[in-house]
């Protein structure tokens, strides 16, 4: 696997498909980061990054931490109408908002920060490709060893999470 990217998918009703559509649509255009060295066999990638995986995950321990959203109570208004000698009044507001409960791990950003370190002292880098249209997709095929990189190069979806790097024409 060479790298991993999720589209965030949302239950809409019917008349809001379209825009779900038009989101997807836009995801799919995102670039996607993977770990590169040229000539790296693949398997060799791949267990490297779960060993740096592993070692962050040793150094840098979950700091499981639980906050709450702000709240906001609207102001509450009051109206009163009489008629002759009786008066009603009507009061809104008050109504709280917020104070949702979360949790994030703290520590998340360093140890990714532990992974990058990692795979940069093995000689991989971070490289962001786009992602091919069609016709370069058509032209991905899975290969033991990471290709020489062009400024036309893409990456195409083989399967499940995986990826790999096309160089359309070349």
């Amino acid at each position: 696997m060479l790298g991993r990217a999720h589209i965030g998918e949302k239950k809409c009703m019917r008349p809001v498909s379209i825009l779900f559509l038009v989101s997807f649509i836009l995801t799919a255009c995102n670039p996607v980061s993977l770990w590169y060295r040229q000539g790296a066999e693949v398997g060799k990638l791949n267990s490297d990054l779960t060993n740096c995986r592993v070692r962050a995950a040793q150094a840098v321990p979950v700091n499981q931490q639980i906050r709450r959203t702000p709240t906001y109570v609207s102001p509450v208004q009051t109206n009163c109408y009489g008629t002759g000698y009786s008066m009603q009044c009507y009061s809104t507001g008050g109504n709280v908002t917020g104070g949702n409960i979360y949790s994030f791990d703290a520590n998340s950003g360093l140890r990714t920060d532990v992974i990058s370190q990692c795979m940069g002292q093995q000689g991989y880098q971070l490289v962001e490709f786009p992602q091919c249209d069609s016709s370069g997709a058509a032209q991905a095929t899975n290969y033991s060893r990471l290709p020489a990189i062009s400024p036309n190069s893409c990456v195409a979806k083989v399967s499940g999470d995986s990826w790999v790097v096309v160089n359309p024409g070349g």
